[in-house]
């Protein structure tokens, strides 16, 4: 099981996510400690084949960071696009900042809002093409879902 007791607040606006990122420290100086993800696919004891639909696909990334508040659980669900990086030479995994907006034009024929989050340096955060560059990168951890809550503990 993934998910962990507590209270979790739903990510639904722009504000919602400077308020996330203030509480958090901007995820500064954090790390992934600990991911999982669901799909709701299985196959049952007679080898049918089930697959989950769009909200069983989830994320629940675990975070620590030096700071206080110090962790948090960010369950992702509706995961579009999810990439993880792993561990890497001359290259630290920790999080010095993240890219983290609603998108409608993330990925072609859509244009629902979507969450992003990902990690890295984005010194233009607010030109429009930072956003899908990211889908060109493969040395950094990002998540693009339908929805996002949170729980800081």
């Amino acid at each position: 099981m993934c998910e962990t007791a507590g209270s979790y607040v739903e990510i639904k606006t722009e504000d919602d996510i400077e308020y996330l990122q203030q509480s958090f420290g901007y995820f500064h100086d954090s790390v992934i400690t600990n991911a999982c993800f669901k799909t709701g696919n299985h196959v049952c004891d007679k080898y049918i084949m089930s697959f989950g639909n769009e909200s069983d696909y989830k994320v629940h990334l675990f975070l620590s960071r030096q700071g206080e508040p110090r962790n948090i659980e960010l369950i992702f669900a509706g995961v579009k696009r999810l990439n993880l990086a792993g561990y890497q030479n001359y290259y630290t995994v920790d999080i010095s900042g993240c890219l983290f907006k609603l998108c409608t034009d993330l990925i072609a024929g859509r244009d629902d809002p979507l969450i992003l989050w990902s990690v890295g340096d984005f010194s233009n955060n607010n030109e429009p093409e930072s956003a899908k560059r990211i889908l060109l990168k493969h040395t950094d951890s990002y998540v693009i879902a339908s929805s996002l809550r949170y729980r800081i503990y």
